[in-house]
């Protein structure tokens, strides 16, 4: 059994998607795209934070555009 940090939960995943491997699914970058769509179709786990992340900079890009 592995060892329990004092006072913390944690939680183990096989794989974590951060923001910007979401956002890299947006690019205009053809190899940023392929890296992100690569880890994508792995289904990593992704936080209620990262998808709050990512509308904010998914909002801001069209905006912008």
């Amino acid at each position: 059994m592995a060892a329990r940090s004092a006072g913390r939960n944690c939680t183990t995943v096989p794989a974590f998607a951060d923001t910007n491997v979401i956002v890299y699914a947006f690019a205009k970058d053809d190899a940023k795209i392929a890296v992100a769509e690569g880890m994508l179709e792995k289904q990593p786990t992704i936080s209620v934070q990262v998808i709050s992340g990512t509308s904010v900079e998914l909002s801001s890009a069209f905006v912008s555009a």
